[in-house]
């Protein structure tokens, strides 16, 4: 893609997410220079994400973004900035489409799959199954919690008639109200309980996973779109499971466990991650777990 026939474009991201990395591992894929591309970090944790004017780029509040002069209107999908960026020069890089409709067919499942709620990290990351579990998440994020509904209820007040911040804020304030008040209310059971929920439908998702991957890489015999949704949402889970390296499946095994007994990562995953570890997207994006 050469500067002079490719339009430049923006992404917004941040290290503290795990979808905007899905673009960032495009651009090496495609094999993007910085200069010809603009790199605009959000503060996810300090709530930048619910800064009014970056709220303009994506409604939603949540990373990463694309805008670029060739689009009317900015990309807020992981999955629909990756899409792009492969479209900008088909021809240059590697070319992450599907070769073949039942390529196709199985990357968007797969795709659907890993951006679906039961697989949603945020199990793992801000949720609990008794009080043990939940002064870890609060050793960790309390802070990032915290900050979260502050921000948003400081703007709503600001701008009550902003469609974003009165809502969120709502929203927010449920996971807001369990980790700042005592844990023996009838909300802490209910939460507990639901979360014990989500880790049923986790190892049960993460079987069907496990199921469609067609290796060597999630939908057949050449990198797409698919592998480079997993990778940060495995990663991710890796990392907040208390995974001590990239090939540690069991700290996330042990996790599951204490809900789904006979949890265990299937052959098939393992062997697709050491595939990937082997990119050297992979590496530049990934020097550790994150």
């Amino acid at each position: 893609m050469s500067t002079d026939r490719a339009p430049k474009f923006t992404i917004y991201s941040s290290e503290a997410s795990q979808w905007a990395m899905v673009p960032l591992l495009g651009i090496q894929e495609k094999g993007i220079q910085p200069h010809e591309y603009e790199h605009r970090e959000i503060d996810l944790i300090g709530a930048g994400n619910f800064d009014a004017e970056y709220l303009k780029i994506n409604h939603n509040g949540t990373l990463p973004a694309l805008t670029t002069p060739s689009l009317d209107t900015p990309l807020e999908e992981s999955a629909d900035i990756l899409e792009f960026l492969d479209r900008l020069e088909p021809s240059r890089g590697t070319s992450l489409a599907p070769k073949d409709a039942a390529t196709k067919e199985r990357a968007a499942e797969l795709i659907t799959l890993v951006h679906s709620m039961d697989l949603n990290s945020n199990l793992i990351l801000l949720t609990a199954r008794d009080t043990e579990e939940l002064e870890k998440v609060k050793a960790t994020f309390y802070d990032f919690i915290t900050t979260r509904q502050r921000v948003l209820e400081e703007n709503a007040a600001r701008d009550p008639s902003h469609p974003f911040y009165g809502p969120k804020a709502a929203d927010n304030n449920g996971v807001y109200k369990v980790y700042t008040t005592s844990s023996t209310s009838p909300e802490h059971h209910d939460f507990f309980k639901s979360t014990h929920e989500g880790y049923k439908a986790f190892a049960n998702a993460f079987g069907q996973l496990e199921s469609l991957l067609a290796l060597p890489y999630a939908a057949g015999d050449h990198l797409t779109y698919a592998d480079l949704n997993i990778i940060p949402w495995l990663s991710h889970v890796l990392c907040f499971a208390g995974a001590k390296d990239f090939n540690d499946f069991a700290a996330l095994e042990s996790l599951v466990r204490k809900t789904v007994p006979g949890f265990s990562v299937g052959p098939e995953l393992r062997q697709w991650w050491k595939t990937i570890q082997e990119r050297e997207s992979f590496k530049k994006i990934y020097p550790v777990l994150h």
